[in-house]
């Protein structure tokens, strides 16, 4: 019995390890978009961007948030792959980055790739970009989150606030596609969560693994006789 116990403790206390070595969500990048103009078009297929002139602090990863000014933040054209519902539709993956003033790729704050996208145009939540399915693939930003939220990586997500759309979108019930369309300044939030070491998630197993093992001993010796 002493043994049972002693194994019992032991992955219990593999599996509270785990869990206190396990990743939680947090922001990686705030975008404040100061640039005037045009800064996204969209040609009725292709929704593209201009690059856009920012401010970028680091929330959720220092107490007083670093602001680097200017910044540059590009993606790659997007395609729409889906029909509009609610004022919303699909667009495709692709990458981006986050430069510093010197637009130097060295240099970058923040590059990724994400899965695809979604557009809502016009609702009545206002307009926004959405990107899914990010994966953090690099620059100093996430350098500096990793340093406080340890991981073999980071994924997540973020999203774009746009303004002055024009002209104003009428989307028709099952519409193909939306019009064409341009829209000025933006406001984003890249959050993100660590990718697990390999570490916990062995220990994640061993712990459980071990519960199970006890349980199934348990169950074989069957009840004890009063």
């Amino acid at each position: 019995m002493k043994t049972q116990n002693t194994a019992a403790a032991l992955a219990l206390a593999a599996l509270t390890l785990a869990g206190a070595t396990a990743s939680r969500a947090d922001t990686i990048a705030n975008i404040g978009m100061t640039q005037t103009g045009t800064t996204f078009t969209f040609d009725g297929t292709t929704l593209a961007d201009a690059p856009l002139t920012g401010n970028l602090g680091l929330a959720g990863i220092q107490t007083a948030p670093s602001i680097v000014n200017p910044i540059y933040f590009s993606f790659g054209p997007i395609t729409e792959t889906g029909p509009v519902v609610s004022n919303t539709a699909a667009f495709s993956g692709g990458s981006f980055t986050i430069y510093d003033s010197t637009q130097i790729l060295a240099n970058a704050l923040l590059t990724g790739t994400f899965a695809g996208s979604q557009a809502t145009i016009g609702g009545s939540t206002g307009s926004v970009l959405n990107f899914d399915s990010v994966t953090y693939t690099g620059g100093s930003d996430l350098t500096t989150f990793l340093a406080s939220h340890p991981g073999s990586g980071a994924t997540g997500g973020f999203s774009l606030s746009l303004s002055a759309v024009s002209p104003t979108v009428s989307v028709p019930l099952n519409a193909s596609a939306f019009p064409a369309f341009h829209a000025t300044g933006s406001v984003g939030t890249f959050d993100a969560t660590a990718v697990p070491e390999p570490g916990p998630i062995a220990l994640f197993a061993i712990g459980g693994m071990g519960l199970a093992g006890l349980g199934l001993r348990a169950r074989r010796r069957g009840p004890v006789a009063a």
